[in-house]
């Protein structure tokens, strides 16, 4: 398996999102739930910002699917 690890970029948005929400709390069995999953909604607006004022979504890929997210950001964005 070949990861590829890179910055995200705005044709991004709609799959970065597509797999946050396939762990979001209200997408998930409640037997899945043990395993952890993810309480914060974001939007497309969310991760515009994040990308083009924090620089702040990295994304890891295998054969061009995004299998992974990683998100940093100054506390006045998250706040």
């Amino acid at each position: 398996m070949n990861i590829k690890l890179s910055i995200a970029t705005l044709a991004n948005i709609k799959e970065i999102l597509a797999l946050h929400y396939r762990y979001q709390i209200d997408s998930i069995n409640d037997d899945d739930k043990s395993d952890g999953f993810i309480t914060t909604a974001f939007t497309e607006d969310h991760l515009t910002s994040l990308i083009k004022d924090e620089g702040g979504l990295f994304i890891a890929s295998v054969d061009d699917k995004i299998v992974a997210y990683a998100m940093a950001a100054s506390w006045q964005f998250w706040s």
